[in-house]
């Protein structure tokens, strides 16, 4: 049986940094933000919390735009 498509995009957002690439999503959520760059979630609050790492708010989510992953990675922290 196939595997969902869905699946695919959430494994492709949880690999290393070295290996990732953008996806087709517009953000991620915290959890997925942190695996990504190989941290905890308490040095992805200390980011956002030190303006480092944008976020958006929908409703009681709380969102990483990728292109704020991007930055973080281009100029640091």
């Amino acid at each position: 049986m196939p595997q969902p498509t869905a699946n695919k995009n959430v494994d492709a957002a949880l690999t290393p940094v070295e290996s990732w690439k953008p996806t087709d999503r517009a953000v991620m959520t915290l959890k997925e933000t942190g695996r990504v760059l190989c941290i905890g979630q308490s040095k992805v609050f200390d980011l956002i919390n030190q303006g480092h790492l944008r976020v958006v708010h929908l409703g009681r989510r709380t969102l990483v735009p990728v292109e704020a992953i991007e930055h973080l990675l281009r100029v640091g922290a």
